[in-house]
């Protein structure tokens, strides 16, 4: 699934397709929220960032029992003076597993451009694995 965004928009994932692709128009502003583990089991975004956009993405991944889990994020400028902040935090336990995957891509125009990803996840048992 492709979905534009014009403007500003604030996306709570808790329903959207598992593998999906934002495109953020220029200067457009998108604050992107999900929960993974609780309903979805594997999320597979794309952001596609053109001319002035601007992306906050802030996920939680939450593991228990035997539950496998699956993130993977592709932050790509393609535009100039886009900016780009994702978080993903993850908290498992018993022996949950979560494979957590980010890239950024940063095309040759792409000049003036600011991204950061950071992926964490507090393990609560001896069982319990990220990568």
């Amino acid at each position: 699934m492709v979905r534009r965004i014009t403007g500003r928009q604030i996306i709570i994932d808790h329903n959207l397709p598992a593998v999906l692709t934002l495109v953020l128009t220029p200067d457009a502003e998108l604050r992107y929220v999900a929960i993974v583990g609780l309903m979805q089991r594997q999320k597979q975004v794309t952001f596609q960032l053109q001319d002035g956009a601007r992306l906050n993405v802030a996920t939680l991944v939450w593991g228990q029992g035997t539950d496998l889990l699956q993130v993977d994020y592709t932050i790509a400028h393609q535009g100039k003076a886009t900016t780009a902040m994702t978080l993903v935090k993850g908290v498992l336990y018993d022996t949950a597993r979560a494979d957590i995957a980010g890239l950024i891509r940063i095309a040759p125009t792409g000049n003036l451009t600011e991204s950061f990803l950071e992926q964490r996840a507090l393990l609560l048992s001896d069982g319990a694995r990220a990568n």
